[in-house]
């Protein structure tokens, strides 16, 4: 299904080696959001330190690792992984990137979201 994406042409050495050991692999698109749980941790991250944080280094660094703690108590890597069997199975049927988007997505979202990339002017001088 995916494995015809541009991104694993080279997949080759992999998948002799997963032979040799019985492992199956799911290829999937780099970057891909519902496909990749590792890019539903940056998201969290990246939103939990962008709400609290006042732009200062040292801040940031305790940011990021409170981040990764509330994101373990939250148990949300539980919730990405079973998002990406969800999205694997839509897929499976034929479902669409806006199909799967708005079955398994539209109506978990919050309505408000924030800028992607926002700086305080007050620190650029």
């Amino acid at each position: 299904m995916l494995i015809d994406h541009p991104a694993f042409q080279e997949y080759k050495k992999l998948e002799i080696l997963a032979r040799k050991y019985n492992i199956k692999i799911i290829f999937v698109p780099k970057y891909h959001c519902e496909l990749n749980p590792i890019e539903g941790l940056w998201c969290f991250m990246k939103q939990y330190v962008r709400c609290r944080t006042d732009h200062r280094f040292e801040k940031m660094k305790m940011l990021i690792e409170a981040s990764r703690n509330d994101f373990i108590e939250k148990g949300i890597n539980k919730k990405l992984v079973r998002r990406f069997w969800r999205s694997v199975e839509a897929y499976g049927k034929g479902f669409s990137l806006g199909d799967v988007l708005k079955t398994y997505f539209s109506g978990r979202s919050k309505e408000k979201t924030q800028e992607h990339l926002k700086i305080s002017n007050s620190l650029l001088s």
